[in-house]
């Protein structure tokens, strides 16, 4: 790969390899089959620009407000709805430092893994049995099940992975199956 700096040479040269990475740009690095990259907290804002987080309320029956973060497992109630945005941001900044304070956990956690991509889950249907009755610019599938219920999903031929909030729908609406019943067909 072009432009891979070695490890021991970053070592060597420590100084001029942080002022590179801080005032001109990220560099990646090798060090035996290893490779990480290196970037300024500027440089990672930027690249992270483009991301943004949707807030989802729901006015309860008692006036308050609940607020749930999409793709996050964050959820608060509170008087209004700028209440529980102030709370929600607080709970996001928590969230944000306990993941990094215990990342291995959160990281190699079952639950906090990727979503999965569109082949993934047209070789779920493949492997569960589902049939392809339709081919557009997506591949619909359905399955039969043996008390007569229909189940029908679509899968986009993008490869790409399906966006949380998505994959959350599909999984419980349209395959109706366990998160572990989906990862053993795949």
């Amino acid at each position: 790969m072009k432009g891979v700096l070695n490890a021991t040479d970053v070592r060597k040269n420590w100084g001029r390899f942080i002022d590179t990475v801080i005032y001109e740009k990220p560099k990646i690095v090798k060090r035996n089959r290893d490779f990480l990259i290196s970037l300024s907290i500027k440089q990672a804002k930027v690249l992270l620009n483009s991301f943004h987080f949707k807030i989802i309320y729901s006015k309860e029956d008692d006036g308050t407000v609940t607020a749930t973060l999409d793709d996050f497992d964050l959820v608060v109630n509170e008087v209004d709805e700028l209440s529980a945005r102030k709370a929600l941001a607080q709970e996001l900044i928590e969230y944000a430092q306990e993941y990094f304070c215990e990342f291995q956990l959160y990281f190699n956690s079952p639950n906090r893994q990727s979503v999965p991509s569109w082949k993934e889950l047209k070789r779920f249907c493949e492997n569960d049995d589902w049939v392809l009755y339709k081919k557009t610019d997506h591949d619909y599938y359905r399955k039969l099940m043996p008390d007569g219920t229909l189940k029908r999903t679509k899968v986009s031929r993008d490869s790409g992975q399906i966006k949380a909030h998505l994959w959350e729908n599909i999984l419980r609406k349209q395959l109706k199956v366990t998160k572990e019943y989906f990862n053993s067909k795949i």
